[in-house]
């Protein structure tokens, strides 16, 4: 409750100074209101996809946050679950693609989190990095051997 209080207040502010900067600016704001069709996921990423240049990876990382969305329980934010398939076809990637983005956001590496959401790592890479060290976890360190004392050693 205390987060959606949080970026309520923060869009809020966002907007309040969005619109003090486009009317000192001399410019009409333009807002677009959700008519309530179709859902407003679909509605937010239809306005926002177009005008980001983002690579395929980058849109994978993004349907897998949209498929991990809860639908919301708040009065005033009609939110519906959203299936990995449905967040892929949304952004236009591959359900494989969106799968293997899941996974490099679950694997909790921040640093490679990051790579595949600045465009540097495809998802596809982190995803077999991801896979790698979960099935061949680093060896660790054995405690040396004491040498064996068989006869034939001693001669």
């Amino acid at each position: 409750m205390f987060l959606y209080r949080l970026c309520s207040v923060r869009r809020r502010l966002f907007r309040r100074a969005e619109t003090h900067l486009a009317s000192t600016l001399g410019i009409t704001p333009a807002f677009r209101k959700w008519d309530g069709k179709g859902s407003l996921i679909s509605f937010v990423v239809s306005l926002n996809l177009h005008r980001r240049h983002l690579n395929e990876s980058q849109r994978a990382m993004v349907a897998a946050r949209i498929a991990n969305l809860e639908p919301s329980k708040h009065a005033s934010q009609i939110c519906e679950a959203v299936s990995q398939p449905q967040a892929a076809e949304l952004l236009n990637v591959s359900p494989r693609a969106a799968s293997s983005a899941k996974k490099v956001q679950a694997s909790g590496d921040a640093s490679l989190i990051a790579d595949v959401e600045s465009g540097e790592v495809t998802v596809s890479a982190a995803a077999k990095h991801v896979a790698a060290v979960t099935r061949y976890p680093p060896k660790q360190k054995r405690p040396a051997r004491k040498p064996a004392s068989s006869p034939l050693l001693r001669a």
